[in-house]
């Protein structure tokens, strides 16, 4: 059976229907970077970063590319990642293909 994809939307505490929870962890797919906010990110991060959000995306067919969000834009007061360095439009490239 399919699973279900909560809505969440960006903030340090997340709403998923009539509940409140800070625990996003337990509804969403945390994907790590090896990098830092002050460099730029090398193609090859891109390429296989793609990859994997094509493969879950299929995998999980509600999930899209519209809900991909930075840890910047989840937890703003608390995370910086992954940093002004971070080309989503690149990445969006690759995943729209």
């Amino acid at each position: 059976a399919e699973k279900k994809i909560p809505e969440f939307f960006p903030g340090d505490v997340i709403k998923v229907g009539v509940r409140i929870t800070n625990c996003c962890n337990d509804f969403t797919i945390g994907i790590e970077l090896e990098g830092c906010d002050d460099q730029y990110f090398e193609q090859q991060q891109y390429e296989q970063l793609a990859e994997l959000v094509i493969a879950l995306c299929e995998t999980y067919p509600k999930l899209n590319t519209q809900q991909i969000r930075g840890h910047s834009q989840i937890a703003p007061d608390r995370k910086t990642d992954p940093g002004p360095y971070f080309d989503w439009e690149k990445l969006y490239s690759f995943v729209n293909k």
